[in-house]
């Protein structure tokens, strides 16, 4: 079992108001050991659905892969065992939270190919209340992430 993250109200009203809203620290470095692990594995093994990409005499690359929770056991415990489903039930107030995949992003510091443009709404055909949860294993800005 975990320790609930605790949300709070403000957050809460933060994310009905507004559509959006920033946690920290929510999951122990055990956690994040754990999903580090399964992006490892998905780097050392990537699908037929993932897609590297660098800009010629460029350094740095860009990565995605995803739908690897089956395949990937780290993603599939963090899944079903931590506190993702609990936090996201709580921010939308639903007794239900049904999971629709997870999504490798990698972008390397300094890589110059600019990322593809795509439009997400195309990959999440979903109607009702959705959250989005953003993992970074590193810092980044609110400059370097752009959300939806």
């Amino acid at each position: 079992m975990f320790d609930l993250f605790q949300i709070t109200a403000e957050q809460v009203a933060e994310f009905q108001q507004n559509g959006a809203v920033c946690l920290r620290q929510v999951f122990s470095p055990d956690w994040v050991r754990r999903v580090e692990k399964g992006v490892e594995k998905v780097l050392q093994s990537p699908s037929a659905w993932s897609e590297s990409l660098s800009a010629e005499g460029g350094s740095g690359k860009y990565f995605n892969d995803y739908c690897q929770w089956r395949r990937i056991p780290e993603f599939e415990d963090y899944v079903f065992n931590s506190e993702a489903a609990a936090i996201v039930g709580q921010l939308m107030q639903s007794e239900e939270v049904a999971f629709y995949h997870e999504h490798v992003l990698i972008k390397e510091a300094g890589t110059n190919k600019k990322t593809p443009w795509h439009v997400d709404q195309t990959y999440y055909p979903i109607n009702g209340s959705k959250v989005r949860m953003l993992i970074t294993q590193s810092l980044c800005s609110h400059h370097s992430v752009w959300c939806t």
